[in-house]
């Protein structure tokens, strides 16, 4: 920069620093005006979604009561004795009664998902014996495995807690359970393994299925999920329980995760925070 004789400032370069801050003012009101931009178009954006939601609960919460009454109606004509259903008609009657069972269990689970999404408020925490718990559900789905041959193989490092709530966590290993039960073949073996690292506790569920490819692992925790993987025996699924899953980890301040490769399996991993043994 050349100064003048002296060393004072020309107006040219006066004229130079005024210019510099104009554009720095114009971009810093360019930058604000941005944001406030921004900030109305989240407002806008959070605004639909719970109208969204709305919408969802008040049309699951009508579409429940007569869901409700068409399964009723349907199993108290299977089993009138006094008017049964002929045989041609028995099994036309026992598809409606499964065909509505089914769709009351979607509308139910989405009524879930809209509770669950609103953060913890339905989360009753308390100490919760982990080893305790996986193992009991373990039991329960060895039976459902039984029916496919299949072993779940299982390995619990003992006295192992964690603050949740135990209806819910249960909840959501069952599910683990039952889709790799699910998605395994005849004579497989499923792995549960339960173990603490850190202060933290990890649940892992792995079966010896097709496996998931990395495209549909990115939207397998989101209701409704359109993935080419089928359950080997036909089992239907309401597409809804990893999503709910989801929602009830993150409640607790955990988080649930896949990893899977293309026909060697997968292992679902639940982490949840752990909490000390309760004095006896």
């Amino acid at each position: 920069m050349t100064n003048s004789p002296g060393g004072r400032r020309t107006s040219m370069e006066d004229w130079d620093d005024q210019r510099l801050l104009r554009e720095f003012a114009s971009l810093s009101e360019e930058f604000a005006n941005a944001q406030r931009e921004l900030a109305k178009r989240n407002a806008q954006l959070e605004r639909a979604n719970e109208q969204k939601d709305d919408l969802l609960r008040a049309a699951a919460h009508d579409l429940r009561n007569p869901l409700s009454a068409v399964t009723m109606l349907t199993d108290c004509l299977i089993a009138d004795e006094k008017s049964p259903p002929s045989q041609a008609q028995l099994p036309l009657v026992e598809a409606i009664g499964r065909s509505s069972r089914y769709m009351l269990k979607i509308v139910e689970s989405l009524l879930e998902v809209s509770v669950l999404e609103k953060a913890s408020q339905s989360i009753n925490v308390e100490t919760v014996d982990m080893t305790e718990l996986v193992g009991a559900t373990v039991s329960i789905n060895q039976v459902l495995a039984d029916r496919k041959n299949v072993v779940i193989a299982r390995s619990l490092t003992s006295g192992i807690y964690c603050s949740a709530d135990r209806t819910r966590i249960e909840q959501v290993i069952n599910n683990l359970l039952s889709n790799a039960i699910a998605y395994s073949p005849e004579h497989a073996v499923v792995q549960v393994d339960l173990i603490c690292d850190r202060d933290l506790v990890l649940v892992s569920v792995s079966d010896r299925g097709c496996g998931i490819s990395t495209e549909d692992q990115s939207r397998l925790f989101r209701p409704f999920p359109r993935i080419a993987s089928r359950p080997t025996g036909g089992e239907k699924s309401v597409g809804l329980g990893l999503a709910i899953s989801r929602a009830i980890v993150e409640a607790h301040g955990g988080r649930i995760w896949v990893e899977s490769v293309v026909g060697e399996g997968s292992t679902f991993c639940v982490e949840l925070p752990e909490a000390a043994q309760p004095e006896s």
